[in-house]
């Protein structure tokens, strides 16, 4: 970010300056106004002193700018994450801000790497997607973003930038490894130095396990997530059942509610992906989900049924 940068918002500006006696804060004037502080810890979340009006705005414009010395080291990667953690602090249109701001940032990603690199860039994915899970303390964001992940594989990741690793094993085994490595070491810092809370009831561990596990075997275009429950149904049926425990519904309510779902998705969307829900139906119909562990605010079928 550049000294004396100005902020347009549709009727005040803010001019924005670092204090001099220190790299840990960011001074932000309005004209003929007192100034707001933005603390901005450097391996911790960033807090507003105050709130301003015109956050949202302010926000996206840290956040890009930000975004303009990207270059996908490991080091910008965690500037990269802090930018997010001031998104994630407030609810204003959070998920819009969010699809935006994921999208901008895979952009300007492989803007600035034209090797796409896809170690760092699954390390950075998967960054993002702990961020989203733990600061909500749910999983709700799952399905939104697994699905941004597959769009953005689709577009950004031909195949044969990985010819040459497909047809090795040994090869792309020693890079699932080393990626396993990364993201376990990354979502023990976020879990650690944010001291998020999570409900006593949610395995923190088993989680992080099934993510870096997931996001590390499923980087390969050549098994692009085409049916990503199907591909790894043992990753996310422990998903699976701490969302059904948060719910209330009957077993018949889901049941139809499932049903519905998949029909609109085979007749007017993704009918490729059929099968993500199909498994779900069928832990319901062998009963592996009790009654009174049904949910009204189901995660699953409130993310997807916004889709249709």
């Amino acid at each position: 970010m550049q000294d004396g940068a100005t902020l347009l918002t549709n009727s005040k500006s803010y001019k924005l300056k670092r204090y001099e006696h220190t790299n840990n804060f960011l001074s932000i004037k309005k004209e003929g106004e007192d100034k707001y502080d933005i603390e901005c810890e450097t391996t911790s979340m960033l807090h507003v002193e105050q709130m301003i009006p015109e956050k949202h705005l302010l926000y996206q414009y840290l956040y890009n700018n930000r975004l303009l010395n990207f270059q996908g080291s490991y080091q910008q990667i965690n500037q990269w994450i802090n930018i997010t953690d001031l998104i994630f602090q407030f609810k204003i249109s959070r998920q819009e801000i969010l699809k935006d701001a994921l999208q901008q940032t895979l952009d300007k990603f492989l803007e600035v790497n034209e090797n796409r690199s896809y170690s760092i860039t699954y390390y950075k994915f998967c960054s993002f997607i702990a961020q989203s899970l733990f600061h909500e303390k749910k999983s709700w964001f799952l399905s939104e973003y697994i699905e941004s992940f597959n769009l953005y594989v689709e577009k950004y990741m031909p195949e044969q930038l990985f010819d040459s690793v497909s047809n090795n094993p040994e090869e792309l085994q020693q890079i699932q490894d080393k990626f396993r490595s990364q993201a376990s070491s990354k979502f023990s810092y976020i879990i650690d130095k944010n001291n998020y809370a999570l409900p006593s009831e949610i395995d923190t561990d088993q989680i992080t396990i099934n993510f870096i596990d997931y996001f590390a075997c499923n980087y390969n275009p050549k098994q692009r997530i085409k049916d990503f429950f199907s591909l790894k149904k043992k990753v996310f049926v422990y998903e699976i059942q701490q969302l059904m425990q948060l719910c209330n519904l009957t077993p018949k309510q889901y049941e139809d509610n499932l049903q519905k779902i998949c029909r609109a998705y085979q007749e007017k969307v993704l009918a490729k992906h059929l099968d993500k829900f199909k498994f779900i139906y069928q832990m319901i119909e062998e009963k592996d989900i009790q009654e009174d562990k049904l949910n009204k605010n189901n995660i699953v079928v409130k993310v997807l049924t916004s889709k249709i």
